[in-house]
Formats: structure tokens, sequence, C-alpha cells
């Protein structure tokens, strides 16, 4: 038999990161290779679309690293030096991380494989995601000795879920809230001078649609649906000034002017998908943070409990 290859240094260091504690629930760490063994499930239950290809430069590369930086609030130099050695990482091997992201290169070996999956964001969304299902097993008292397999997991968060974002529930958000829940309908059309939003709003008063004013100037226009608390301040002061059916003064919005077109106030209903999903969002958010301050022990820094579970 011959002799085993040795491991390199690249290869060495991998099997280091994998063993770096996350964090700590019922008695024991979870790992670096507990949370990339279930990253796979959760990269597919968010289906995050790929990026675009960039133009790969130094300068490209800097910026990247710059918006990485402020990302996870690693303002100075000290600071990102710091995040990355609690993850046995250098700056190299960040800045080639992010060139070969930015080039969407594949890593030459399952060792660099390994730092690109610790530097995207998809391994703080799986560390969250084994996190909260760990707590909702501890919770139910379900959590097997063993390793968990991810079905049971997940099937055990699912009812944690149910169990919480409830018919009852909802209905008393929606309640209490309703005012968060409000849509409004309207078309939206974009111009470059004010002379030409203040000559479509006469355009408008004259009996014109704000579709058929886009079409005859080659306009931008768009049809949609937003929740009163999400709109821009200056749309929803605008849009509240008039009634449904009528259109707005211009609006500055950086280079470009806009017209609203009210079309419909809508009021809330648990019949609404979108609705019920948001709703969902805000009753299970505060439930799922108490669940891991009562279960979850954070060990690897930076990662804070977030909407990502």
């Amino acid at each position: 038999m011959g002799a085993e290859t040795p491991a390199s240094g690249l290869e060495i260091a991998a099997q280091r990161r994998r063993l770096l504690p996350v964090f700590a629930a019922a008695g024991r760490s979870w790992t670096v290779g507990d949370v990339l063994a279930i990253a796979p499930h959760v990269a597919e239950l968010k289906r995050v679309p790929a990026t675009a290809v960039v133009a790969i430069n130094d300068a490209a590369v800097d910026v990247a690293v710059t918006e990485f930086r402020y990302a996870h609030d690693l303002v100075s130099a000290e600071e990102c030096l710091s995040w990355l050695a609690t993850r046995e990482l250098s700056f190299a091997e960040l800045r080639a991380s992010v060139r070969r992201r930015l080039g969407q290169t594949p890593a030459p070996s399952t060792a660099t494989a390994q730092i690109d999956q610790l530097l995207d964001k998809e391994f703080s969304q799986a560390a969250r995601a084994l996190a909260a299902r760990i707590g909702a097993a501890i919770e139910a008292q379900t959590l097997p000795e063993s390793a968990p397999a991810w079905p049971e997991l997940e099937a055990g968060y699912q009812a944690f879920v149910s169990a919480t974002t409830t018919p009852a529930a909802r209905t008393r958000v929606l309640t209490t809230d309703r005012l968060n829940w409000l849509q409004v309908e309207c078309e939206v059309i974009e111009f470059d001078q004010l002379d030409a939003a203040r000559e479509a709003r006469h355009c408008v008063d004259d009996g014109q649609s704000l579709t058929e004013i886009a079409a005859m100037g080659g306009f931008a226009h768009r049809s949609g649906r937003w929740l009163v608390s999400a709109l821009p301040k200056n749309w929803a002061q605008a849009l509240f000034q008039i009634r449904p059916g009528l259109v707005t003064q211009p609006i500055a919005e950086g280079e470009r002017l806009l017209l609203l077109g009210f079309t419909r106030l809508i009021e809330p209903s648990l019949t609404d998908p979108e609705i019920v999903a948001g709703i969902d969002e805000a009753i299970l958010q505060p439930a799922l943070q108490a669940l891991l301050t009562r279960h979850v022990e954070w060990l690897l820094p930076g990662l804070k409990f977030s909407k990502s579970a």
C-alpha cells in the first residue's frame, strides 16, 4: 500500500474551521461543520437568485470588500481583522473570495470553497436557521441525543411556526394594527423634466389616462400595490391629499419627477395571502427571538438574531 498523501496547509485549516463552535444549545456546541451540513437545505428554502457578473479589477474588489465590511458592521480595519480571525481567515482570503464571487469563479479546491461558504451571507442564514430549529426541538422536547436529521428538524420547526401564527393571533394583530396593513394601489409615471410632468397632469385633467400619456410620450410607467406603512413619506403625503381616481402634483425623487395616480385604498383582509404572510412574519419574529434567547448562546461573533431564520 502506498503512503497516504499528507494534508495541505489549506486542508488542515479547513478541518480546524469545521470544528469552530457557532452556538451552544442543549448542552453541546454546534459547529461550522454542522451549519455547512444543513446549508444546502436552507439555500433551497431561500432560493436566492444569482447575482450578475461585474467587471473584475482591483477597484471593484476594493468596493465589494468595503460593502462586505459595512454589511457586517466592521467599520475599522481592526474590527474586520478580528472578525476574520474568529473564523481563522485572513484579509487576503477575504479579498480572494470576494474576487471569486464578483466573477462567479468556482473555488479551486474544497478548502477554498469552504472559505467562500463562511464569507457568504448564506452561512449566517444557515446558522440562524439551524439555531431556530434546534431551539424549537428543545422547546418541544424532541431533540435527539444523536445528530438530528434535517427533515425532523424542519418538521419540528414548522410545527412551532404553525402553533405561533394561529388564526387567532393573526386576527389580534390585524385588529390592533389595522393601519399598518392598509394598502394603496396606484400608477406611477416618471419624467425627466418638471414641465413635462406638469403638462402630463394637465392632460389627465383633460381626460387622458396615465397609461395613454406614458405610451404617447415614451415615459416609464408602472402600476403597483404598496402597504401604506411602507410608502416613501413624500408619496404618502401626496396621495392622501387627493381621493381615489385623481393624480398627485409632481413629486421630486432624485433627478426624476413622478406623478402618482391614486387607484384605490385597500382594507386589509386575512383572505389576502400577502397580508397573511406579512402578519405571520410580524408574529413570528419576536417569538423566534424569544425562543433563541431561551435556548441558544451564540459563540461565533457577528451572528446576531435577524429575520433570516
